[in-house]
């Protein structure tokens, strides 16, 4: 560089003494050997499937915490479908993902009855799924169940989409293996079933009978649909309807379906039936299983005006010390929606309390009071 500017300034010095005509062509001298400096190395990051693009917006996330919360403490589930439907790791019951597979580009095969009725897995062989609960291998034996399920499932396995559905199961910690549709897809395919001939039911027993049914079934979206249905006949449902519930929140228990559940389900059902049924969610806030004890403070969800106070404030009493994530998440959930009813109310409780909730609980449930 020092040795091109002297030759520039030699050139320069020269030009002067000549006359006019030759400076141009001197300018232009200049011009070829200045030496411009040269742009700022760029790496551009590859762009990744944020988190969120694998989720369905009918279900909240819990935050970004959520996915490095640690599930609660529970009998590993084997979660071989997973690989062999995503080409994701099996998770087990930590909620940990691991190794990468090579997805599936075929849809999974329809299944027989008996078979789904043994716990397979529309997307695997039935040795390679096995589920907690007492819900495995659960099978339905009245006729119009049957029908309901299989055609259900040959819908939604019909649409199977092998790269969301790896997506949409690591989001979900694999848990549980995913057919791969999200909200708007499942929708279009399941609500027309559930408004025809096959999905209408007279008893809160047929209900149950098809619930438990899709929710032996391994892939998510079975599970998602048992709910669309428990939701679509909310109106058949007793204060009997309570053990079936609970048997379904203590099976491939997740915060996506408890929430649903607690808020949909029980809520109105304790509503309805509250002589009978408050009983219940006193003996679910001492429960030993972790997602029956935030379905007893998320019940009240939806109450707003209605909501029992002292119940709510005496159930956060008695799980505010808890360190568990999803406890703490619901509690700052719940008082939250209070807050939008009773904000000074929820305040006053949130101040009294500030040395014994957690900072997760106050942030969530101060946000409106």
């Amino acid at each position: 560089m020092p040795a091109k500017r002297k030759l520039v300034q030699s050139l320069s010095t020269a030009a002067a003494s000549l006359t006019g005509g030759a400076a141009p062509a001197v300018q232009t001298l200049r011009r070829s050997v200045r030496i411009k400096p040269s742009p700022p190395l760029v790496t551009a990051a590859p762009a990744a499937a944020t988190a969120a693009d694998a989720t369905e917006p009918d279900i909240k996330s819990e935050s970004k915490s959520a996915a490095k919360a640690k599930s609660p403490k529970r009998k590993a589930v084997s979660d071989g479908a997973a690989s062999a439907t995503t080409g994701a790791g099996s998770g087990g019951g930590g909620g940990g993902g691991g190794g990468g597979g090579v997805a599936v580009n075929v849809a999974p095969p329809i299944l027989n009855w008996s078979e789904v009725g043994n716990g397979a897995s529309a997307a695997a062989p039935a040795s390679s799924y096995s589920c907690t609960g007492s819900l495995h291998g659960f099978k339905a034996t009245s006729k119009p169940v049957i029908a309901f399920v299989e055609t259900v499932q040959k819908k939604l396995s019909a649409a199977y989409n092998p790269a969301m559905s790896k997506r949409m199961s690591g989001y979900m910690r694999n848990h549980h293996p995913f057919i791969g549709l999200q909200q708007p897809q499942r929708l279009a395919i399941t609500k027309p079933i559930l408004k025809s001939d096959v999905a209408q039911f007279k008893t809160q027993e047929q209900v149950f009978e098809a619930t438990k049914a899709l929710w032996a079934l391994p892939e998510r979206e079975y599970h998602l649909t048992a709910l669309e249905l428990l939701g679509e006949n909310k109106q058949l449902l007793t204060a009997d309807a309570l053990p079936h519930v609970e048997e379904i929140i203590k099976n491939k228990s997740w915060w996506d379906s408890i929430d649903w559940i607690a808020s949909n389900v029980v809520g109105p059902l304790v509503q309805r039936f509250p002589g009978e049924l408050t009983p219940h969610m006193d003996r679910w806030i001492g429960d030993p299983y972790l997602w029956i004890r935030r379905s007893a403070i998320l019940y009240q969800l939806k109450y707003k005006s209605q909501t029992d106070r002292p119940r709510l404030f005496s159930y956060i009493d008695k799980t505010k010390h808890e360190s568990d994530f999803f406890i703490r998440k619901a509690i700052g959930w719940v008082l939250r929606e209070y807050s939008k009813t009773e904000p000074k109310v929820v305040r006053k409780y949130i101040d009294q309390n500030s040395k014994l909730l957690s900072p997760l609980s106050i942030k969530e449930g101060g946000k409106y009071c």
